[in-house]
């Protein structure tokens, strides 16, 4: 059986910012979710970055977090082209459990009931982030 394409080493949380909302900024607060990703000089290692913000209006409150995975590649996967294309897709999909673990755990310490990360199809994702990219 082949190795992996892209092999999982770690991921860092880089920010948690949970939010107590006003009426004001409960109604206007919108789920927002952005993927980045890049390679290291020497194309040797992947970072994806996860980038969520995620209100629950009825509670009134909101968690933003921000994760970044690193990946490295399979010996025979030498296009940069191809590295950032099973970052997008895989790197992605490896790092949605802990993005979801850690949505849940950080919210229901504030409330019984825990912010529920939505199921995501991921190849959807990533042509949505695309264009979020490009607007901002």
């Amino acid at each position: 059986m082949d190795a992996p394409v892209i092999q999982f080493k770690r991921y860092e949380v880089e920010k948690i910012n949970y939010i107590i909302l006003n009426e004001d900024e409960s109604t206007k607060s919108k789920m927002k979710f952005l993927v980045s990703g890049a390679l290291s000089d020497d194309s040797e290692v992947g970072v994806v970055t996860l980038d969520i913000s995620l209100p629950q209006k009825e509670q009134k409150r909101k968690i933003d977090v921000i994760i970044s995975g690193y990946f490295t590649f399979r010996e025979d996967l030498t296009s940069d082209k191809e590295k950032h294309q099973y970052l997008g897709v895989n790197g992605t999909a490896i790092l949605l459990p802990y993005l979801r673990a850690i949505v849940s755990m950080v919210t229901v310490l504030d409330k019984n009931e825990a912010i529920v990360f939505p199921t995501l199809n991921v190849s959807e994702l990533m042509k949505l982030s695309e264009e979020e990219n490009k607007n901002d």
